[in-house]
């Protein structure tokens, strides 16, 4: 389930953000928001998603605030 949300969101552009992790964090992040139980996305993904999902997050906040 997880893979194939991440897989739809490899045909759009997720604005980016500084690092290569940001663009990752961006996919993550727009695949959760979408999804209709981002819990079990959460809960399928990797440590090092988990990181640049939250780096994506803290990012954005900080540029939206």
């Amino acid at each position: 389930m997880a893979e194939a949300a991440f897989m739809r969101m490899e045909g759009e552009n997720p604005p980016k953000l500084e690092g290569d992790n940001m663009g990752e964090g961006a996919k993550l992040f727009h695949a959760l928001e979408s999804a209709a139980e981002p819990e079990l996305l959460m809960a399928d993904m990797t440590s090092a998603q988990l990181a640049a999902f939250a780096a994506y997050q803290t990012k954005r906040e900080v540029i939206i605030f």
